[in-house]
Order: C-alpha cells, then sequence, then structure tokens
C-alpha cells in the first residue's frame, strides 16, 4: 500500500479535499512506494528548493518542474540547466508526460499517472 507524502513544511494532503489530477509514484531511493499528489502547477522536485524533496545522489536543490494542470496536457522540464533528467528512457529538457510516464532524476525513478477527478468537499 502507498504512503501519501507529508511534504516539509505543509500539512498532509487529504484527497477528499483536494482535487488531485496528476500522481507521482516514488519507485527507488529511501521514500519508494510513496505517492505525492500534486493539485498545483508548476510543481517541483529536488534535493532542498523544491515542493518534492529527495535526498539522494544525483538530485539537484531544484531539479525539474511539473507543468501543466488543465486537466488534458501536462509537461516537465528541468529546473537547473546541469540537471540530467530522463523522460521515458531518453534524456530531456523538457518533455510531455504521459500516464504511465517514467522519470529518472538522479538516483531516482518516478512513474507519474493521470489520477481519477474527485471534487472537493465545501
Amino acid at each position: 500500500q502507498a504512503r501519501h507524502a507529508a511534504l516539509p513544511g505543509r500539512p498532509r494532503l487529504c484527497a477528499a479535499k483536494h482535487l488531485v489530477m496528476l500522481e507521482a509514484r516514488i519507485l527507488s531511493g529511501q521514500q519508494a512506494g510513496t505517492l505525492v499528489p500534486i493539485t498545483r502547477f508548476p510543481f517541483s522536485f529536488g534535493r532542498s528548493e523544491a515542493d518534492c524533496v529527495f535526498r539522494e545522489p544525483g538530485v539537484w536543490d531544484r531539479h525539474f518542474l511539473v507543468t501543466g494542470g488543465d486537466g488534458r496536457r501536462f509537461g516537465i522540464q528541468r529546473a537547473q540547466a546541469d540537471a540530467q533528467l530522463e523522460v521515458d528512457g531518453a534524456t530531456a529538457i523538457e518533455a510531455s508526460l504521459r500516464n504511465g510516464s517514467m522519470v529518472t532524476c538522479g538516483s531516482v525513478r518516478i512513474e507519474f499517472r493521470i489520477a481519477p477527478a474527485r471534487q472537493r468537499s465545501q
């Protein structure tokens, strides 16, 4: 069973109160098995200056951004010029994310999934 990430300095997200449009499942490293709901854009991943933080080898302070949020199209782009980023096995500066896209940043592997839309509770 996947754990939902509690991001540093932020409360744990409750799916019943937020419209989750994209989820990132961490597949490797210390946070393997963690499910990160992405509810706002841009959403950053990195070692320290990020919405989702990894303390793994090869991860830069602000490694990459997930963009989009119109519910149909999502993208990914490097946040730092020298950061290495692979999307679906190919080196990328920026790319489109598809349901099931696999992303590698440093030694961390992440799978992105489009999540079912949920209504916000009032």
